[in-house]
């Protein structure tokens, strides 16, 4: 018997069950891998409620991510290197005769994307949704795979330019920083029935 009257063989049993996620995640374990039915292990562990098991892993996920994205990137800067370089436009809006004014409701957008080297640039206006309102706002995504000439911006950066606000930020900023609790709680809820959990798969 251990110190709480639990039978030992239990009790071990028990913190081999609680230890074998933690250093699963602790080797690198992947968990965006999936069954053969499609379902990744914090799926899993969601659908079947186990919350401690999905918050190991949600704690885990961003560190792994980070890693495979880094481990990746030579191969995707080589990749653009090699490709041609490009200007192309993708028009998208929606219209029909059957519900009327649904252009005026519908998502609509003109996406003009540059390529050139291993950078590669997107401008677009469409900003998100208030209600029933679009926001729109003149913004670019610049995936700069070479980095900046002058050095302070490092290959493979991702980078957000709000054309009005004149910022610019870096959108993988803390990308390999550990999930904060808030995160871990959000991202581990059970009682929620759909999980979106940002990676860069």
């Amino acid at each position: 018997m251990s110190l709480t009257g639990t039978p030992l063989f239990t009790w071990l049993s028990n913190l081999v069950m609680t230890l074998q996620p933690e250093m699963l995640m602790l080797a690198g374990a992947d968990w965006s891998l999936q069954n053969e039915q499609g379902w990744s292990a914090l799926q899993e562990a969601i659908c079947n409620r186990e919350e401690r098991i999905a918050k190991i892993i949600v704690r885990h996920y961003q560190p792994l991510a980070w890693a495979k994205w880094c481990r990746r990137l030579p191969r995707l800067i080589g990749t653009m290197r090699r490709m041609r370089d490009f200007y192309m436009e993708i028009s998208f809006h929606f219209e029909s005769s059957v519900i009327p004014f649904i252009s005026r409701i519908a998502p609509s957008d003109t996406y003009k994307i540059w390529k050139r080297d291993a950078n590669l640039r997107a401008d677009m206006t469409l900003a998100g949704f208030d209600g029933f309102r679009i926001q729109r706002s003149d913004q670019s995504i610049l995936f700069l795979g070479d980095g900046s000439e002058d050095g302070k911006v490092p290959p493979g950066s991702l980078c957000m330019v709000s054309h009005k606000d004149k910022e610019a930020m870096n959108a993988l900023d803390g990308a390999g920083a550990p999930a904060t609790d808030a995160e871990v709680a959000a991202g581990s809820d059970c009682h929620v029935s759909n999980q979106y959990i940002q990676a860069w798969d």
